[in-house]
């Protein structure tokens, strides 16, 4: 009986570890989707590139990522509220743990947007690997510039 609760322990101990990890990213994910909804707000998209993965960073120039956000902007208005919907956590020998977290979110002009974030946690760090927003306002209007009439 002491050694089957030996085994037991044995195997579930890395699992608390790893559950205790992966909480800890997803709080940490978390506090950054809030500096990059504040930096959002403040026009300071530099700022959240800085904090981008360097994957990211080879994806997607700086400059870019600037007219990005200035366009989303532009259309969407500043960031009101977020409610968080989904999150999971993956963790890959090669490539590492991700935090991916999924919101609810209201801006000035469209209060049903959903975000997407994925985040690589290095050294108790939130670095963006990846961003995403679906707005209906976003496809109404890039369908319009499509319209040939």
């Amino acid at each position: 009986m002491h050694k089957i609760n030996r085994f037991l322990l044995t195997l579930s101990l890395p699992l608390l570890l790893l559950s205790c990890s992966a909480s800890e990213g997803t709080d940490i994910a978390e506090l950054a989707v809030e500096e990059f909804h504040a930096s959002y707000n403040a026009g300071a998209y530099a700022t959240i590139y800085s904090n981008t993965t360097d994957a990211f960073q080879q994806y997607v120039s700086k400059e870019k990522f600037i007219r990005l956000m200035q366009r989303l902007k532009n259309n969407l208005g500043p960031h009101v509220s977020s409610t968080r919907i989904s999150w999971s956590v993956k963790t890959d020998l090669i490539l590492g743990t991700s935090n991916y977290l999924g919101y609810q979110t209201a801006y000035e002009k469209d209060k049903q947007a959903k975000e997407t974030f994925e985040f690589k946690i290095q050294d108790g760090i939130a670095r963006l690997n990846n961003f995403n927003v679906a707005s209906l306002l976003l496809a109404s209007r890039t369908q319009a510039k499509r319209t040939p009439f």
